[in-house]
């Protein structure tokens, strides 16, 4: 499959980030032409679950625009957010591959996306039967895991602060916008997300903006490069949290 091919069947791509065109290329690379006639292409908004745990595994998907995350919902009371997706992955691969006829992730998106979908059927006989294709997910899933991994440990070690700063480098590398990143404050989400209690939140924010490494206007905070860089610092004071790829 071509550049050609991905872009006349998708002109969103034309415009989406370059990292994410190069990514999908890669993916493609040794796929039939005749697979996009399985894929469609449709626009999700802001903050909506698309796929749901526990749900028939009927498709893959591929975001071409925008950033996702992963919510577990199996505390009573507590949506946990523990993955931003600003990579390209093949949402619905990993249930291919451990051979699930289920979601076993819950996903959702940040900010409106555009989402490439693909038939499970049509897209499992390609994978599985491409060597080069079954190679490139099974590195990316290994890439995946051992980031979930590093960072699930990395978290014991983290202090309130600290641990507040994890979750804004990740909402900086996902959604940042020409340097500069806006989100919400919400601290109810943000305590569902750290596992500290509201308190301890909102003393962690006047913690990080009294230092200068987020500012807040309102419920919104801002984050600009320099201040991504002085978070990432100030966590990898306690632990490395960069991954080696």
């Amino acid at each position: 499959m071509t550049q050609k091919d991905l872009f006349e069947r998708f002109p969103v791509l034309e415009s989406a980030p370059e990292e994410k065109k190069e990514a999908l290329l890669r993916y493609f690379a040794t796929a039939p032409r005749e697979l996009l006639e399985y894929f469609t292409q449709e626009r999700i908004p802001e903050n909506t679950t698309f796929v749901r745990e526990g749900q028939t595994a009927r498709y893959v998907f591929f975001v071409a625009k925008g950033s996702i995350r992963a919510v577990d919902y199996r505390f009573p009371g507590v949506e946990y957010e523990f993955m931003q997706f600003n990579k390209v992955y093949a949402m619905g691969a990993m249930e291919i591959l451990l051979e699930r006829k289920d979601y076993v992730t819950t996903l959702k998106t940040n900010v409106p996306c555009e989402i490439l979908r693909c038939e499970r059927e049509h897209f499992e006989q390609w994978l599985l039967s491409d060597l080069v294709a079954l190679r490139h997910e099974s590195k990316l899933m290994g890439e995946y895991l051992l980031e979930q991994g590093r960072l699930s440990r990395a978290y014991l070690f983290l202090p309130g602060p600290e641990r507040l700063a994890q979750i804004f480098i990740h909402r900086y590398e996902a959604d940042a916008a020409e340097g500069t990143l806006f989100t919400d404050g919400n601290q109810q989400i943000l305590a569902n997300e750290t596992g500290f209690n509201i308190k301890t939140v909102a003393r962690s924010l006047k913690i990080l903006t009294d230092s200068g490494h987020i500012s807040r206007k309102g419920r919104q905070i801002l984050i600009n490069a320099s201040q991504y860089e002085g978070l990432k610092a100030l966590v990898n004071t306690i632990v490395d949290t960069e991954t080696p790829w």
